[in-house]
Parts: C-alpha cells; structure tokens; sequence
C-alpha cells in the first residue's frame, strides 16, 4: 500500500462511517412515533451530519431538544464521538494484524500530529497502547461523573464526549444543566488531560513523570491555559452585571465573585482550548477581550497527538520560532542559528514533513518542481555568503536529477526549516 492509497482510505473510511453511524438517526426517523421524532431528522442529510458531526468531533448539532430523544440515540450519538475521538481507523489498525505496512501507512495518514510518533516497533502494538490510554481515561472520567452524582447513563455519555474532547451532551443546556462545581471541576481536570499527547503519558510511565515536565509543548499549552483563565476571571469579574448562564433564566445567573469568575472562566476556556465544546457560562455575553482569547484558543487547539482539533500548539510554536528566524536574518544574514524545541534541533538531512511545507514548496518553486517526484534537502553557501536551500530532485527509479538553487526567497526557506522541525523535533524518540 502506497501513501496516496493509504490517504484515500483514511478519508473513505471517514465518509462510509458516517453513512453507517446515521442509519440509528434515519431508521428512529421512519418507524418511530411521529409525535415524538425530532422535526430536525426527517432527511437522511441532516441524519448524515450530525453522524459526522459525531464521528468527526466536531460537535455541531441540528437537534433543537435533545432531551426528548430516546437514550439509545443519545448513547449512539455519545458513542460516535468516542470511537472518534482516537479515530476510527487506528481501531482498525489495532484489530487487523493484515495490514502490515499498510498499518503504518493508515496510522501515520490518520495521526492529528505533524509527524506520527511510534510508540513500539510495530504500528499495531502502538495503536492498541493508544487505545488503552483512551480507555482507562474514559473509565476514570466515567467514575469521577458517578461520584459527582450523575446518572449511569449521563455519566457514560458524557464520559465519552469529555474525553474524546467532542462535547455532546444528554442535555439541552450542556454542562450548565447539571449545577454542580464538582462536576465542573472534574470536567475541566478530564478535558485538559485528554488535549495532553497519549504518546506522552507512555513515555511518562516508561521514563518517569519528569518526562511531562520536560516537554516543550505541554508547558507551553498549560501556560496558555492558565493564563487565558486568568485574564478571563478579571474580565468577567470587571462587569457588574452577573454572568449569565446557558438556559438562561431556567438556569440563574451567577454573581461575578472570584470563585464564580475562575469556576466559569476555567471552565470555558478550557473547554474551547481543547474543542470540547461544552457550556455553562453563556460566552455569547462575555467581553470583547475574553470573546477574543477565546477564538484564537479554539484556533490553537490542543496538543499533538491527542483527542483535541485545532491547529496544535506544537504548529503554533514551530511558526513562530521559525517567524523570529526570519526576522533575525534580516539584520543578521550572517548568522546561521540552530533552532530548538527543548533540547531538540533540527536535522537537515532527513525530508521535511512539516506542516507548512507543502504550501512553501508550492509557492517558491518551479512548475516542473511542483509537478516533479520527491526532493531531497542539502544546503551550501551562495557567492554573497548567505545560506541557500538547495531542493535535489529524487526519482522512485534509479538516477538522481541535478541540483538546482531556489534562491532568496524566505518563504521557501522559512517553510522547509519548518518542515524539518516537525520530522526531528515531534517525530524525535
């Protein structure tokens, strides 16, 4: 299995799930009571979306009152978030010892990271320890629901969306419906440990819980999220008027004390700094500034390798140390600098894999280099001194083209050094 087989699989396997996972939603829609049928899934389309809502994590939903639905719906509707959560494929990866290479392949096109990290030798040994770390956090998160008081129904349903950091609810209000701190505390600790690389949690048993302290991305993640909470809690503490909830005015308003600010603004935003999805507060009220933090949290995301969407933050630290490199050879040509994420450096002799490096590529090179075969990355010294990238044009038979200058543009440059960041520094053991 090629690549470009194992890519069009991975988004096929997406698109037939989706189809199979709304069949509950048409069936329920056709034979059940027509009093009691939510107006809103009578097509197969809108069946179809909010299947792959569900499977995708996104979250969006169509259903007006989902309270009225029966619980099996609502089980299968928590349940398509949860097997998408760590994706669907590398379940199949787990339970399909035929693949072979082909496992690797459907892994490393399926990974949310830049690159795929394994975690053992063999691709499948890696995604069952995935799924493992999946499962032991679904059943915590299902045990700490149980003891805030939830239901065994909410509690597994809403166990499945917190750690697949989906966000569907068994209620119309979301998390606001339940009035508990506690469980708003639990749902914070379980969001912001699900947006947490799995990878880093095996490396932490194997090595030591230093491992956490030491990587460069958790810190820089939990430092946002501390922060953004913090500067959300003054915001909303700065307005005297209370905080409006979601349900609003079944659901009183809060008083815009200290521990009512942190409890809300810990809660928002964490929940949209992983993408989860949940509500309490009604954010739709929330000052410019916080509205603000809020959205480029979302953008972000969490970290790579975990339940959470978004960009990554590991992308978001890679982009702007390589913006402070360009800028710096601006003033200083001269100087050549290795760029570092912790103690890791990049490595000019691999390929890059980076995630701007297609579009870096596309844009600074030729047509014919464009349409061309893989390339290989050097670098040499041009007449002035300054450093040039030099991209070698590899062919899949025998024989090797010649090497061809790209020349001063930084866009080039600045994409591929990219690139080699998220090949050596993610992809480092």
């Amino acid at each position: 299995m090629h690549r470009r087989e194992a890519v069009f699989l991975v988004s096929a396997s997406w698109i037939v799930g989706a189809l199979f996972a709304a069949s509950p939603y048409w069936i329920w829609s056709l034979i059940g009571d027509p009093e009691l049928i939510e107006p809103s899934l009578h097509s197969f389309t809108a069946c179809f979306f909010e299947a792959m809502s569900g499977l995708t994590t996104t979250g969006a939903t169509i259903i007006d009152d989902i309270e009225a639905m029966p619980r099996g719906l609502l089980l299968w509707r928590a349940l398509t978030q949860w097997l998408g959560g760590v994706g669907i494929v590398v379940l199949f990866v787990a339970v399909l010892p035929s693949l072979g290479v082909g496992g690797k392949l459907l892994f490393s096109a399926e990974s949310t990271g830049p690159t795929p990290e394994g975690l053992r030798p063999h691709i499948r040994q890696t995604a069952r320890i995935l799924w493992l770390t999946y499962l032991v956090l679904s059943v915590a998160t299902f045990l700490t629901y149980l003891l805030g008081g939830m239901g065994a129904f909410e509690a597994v349903a809403q166990a499945m969306t917190t750690v697949s950091t989906a966000g569907f609810s068994t209620r119309n209000h979301s998390f606001a419906s339940f009035e508990s701190s506690f469980l708003e505390y639990a749902a914070c600790v379980f969001m912001f440990l699900s947006a947490i690389s799995f990878g880093l949690y095996f490396r932490a048993i194997r090595k030591g819980w230093r491992a956490l302290l030491q990587d460069t991305e958790l810190k820089v993640f939990a430092a946002l999220i501390v922060i953004c909470i913090l500067i959300v809690t003054a915001t909303l503490m700065g307005r005297e008027e209370p905080i409006r909830m979601v349900g609003s005015p079944e659901i009183a308003a809060q008083a815009p004390t200290f521990l009512n600010s942190l409890r809300l603004a810990s809660f928002t935003v964490i929940s949209l700094g992983t993408t989860t999805g949940y509500c309490t507060a009604d954010f739709d009220y929330f000052p410019e500034l916080a509205l603000c933090i809020l959205m480029v949290l979302a953008f972000i995301g969490g970290c790579a390798g975990s339940t959470a969407g978004g960009m990554k933050v590991v992308r978001a630290i890679i982009g702007l140390k390589v913006l402070q490199s360009t800028v710096e050879r601006e003033h200083r040509p001269s100087v050549v600098r290795s760029l570092k994420i912790g103690r890791n450096k990049i490595d000019a002799k691999h390929q890059d894999r980076g995630a701007f490096d297609p579009a870096g590529q596309f844009l600074s090179s030729s047509p014919e280099h464009r349409a061309g075969a893989d390339h290989r990355r050097t670098r040499a010294r041009s007449h002035d001194g300054a450093q040039r990238i030099l991209l070698v044009p590899v062919q899949h038979r025998p024989g090797r083209g010649e090497c061809r200058c790209v020349g001063d543009l930084l866009l080039d440059e600045a994409g591929h050094q990219m690139g080699a960041f998220l090949h050596d520094v993610v992809g480092a053991p």
